[in-house]
């Protein structure tokens, strides 16, 4: 099943990836959410871990199976993973939604043009709320979209759709 998934991806990303041979310096604005150092293809996959967890532990394990390691032969895209701290108890979810609508213009900023968006648990309800704000803030607000890379796909394992308001 998670073969067929991550064949999934890697085929999303051969039709969206265009390598280029431009590099752009990353710097990470808090320590905690990990851009790329330097930018090799327009396309990024950001993963976004789960309440009680973090981007080791959910994406970056030491099974054969996780995800890094499945995705790393197929090196067309760039990767990032937006860690936030879910046990601090005095940061509401809607202010990690806005923190990581900022992870996704800095990736623009630096030159991505596309994402896809894998993410477990939580993960998943702070991707699509952040994407929901964001064409909120367009359609309602008038602003432009272009400071976001596009979000080709956002897949989301585990996650509580339903208690996304």
């Amino acid at each position: 099943m998670l073969r067929r998934v991550i064949a999934g991806i890697a085929a999303i990303l051969f039709i969206i990836a265009q390598p280029t041979n431009v590099t752009a310096g990353c710097v990470a604005s808090d320590g905690l959410s990990a851009i790329p150092k330097y930018r090799v293809y327009q396309t990024a996959i950001v993963a976004v871990h789960g309440w009680h967890s973090s981007c080791r532990e959910a994406f970056g394990g030491n099974g054969d199976g996780h995800l890094m390691r499945i995705l790393e032969p197929v090196s067309f895209f760039d990767f990032s993973c937006f860690e936030y701290n879910s046990l601090d108890t005095s940061t509401r979810v809607p202010d990690h939604i806005f923190r990581f609508m900022d992870h996704l213009r800095k990736l623009k900023v630096n030159g991505y043009k596309n994402v896809l968006i894998i993410t477990h648990s939580t993960g998943g309800i702070l991707a699509i709320a952040a994407n929901v704000n964001a064409i909120n803030d367009h359609l309602l607000k008038k602003r432009d979209l272009s400071s976001y890379p596009k979000t080709v796909s956002v897949m989301a394992f585990a996650t509580p759709i339903v208690g996304l308001r």
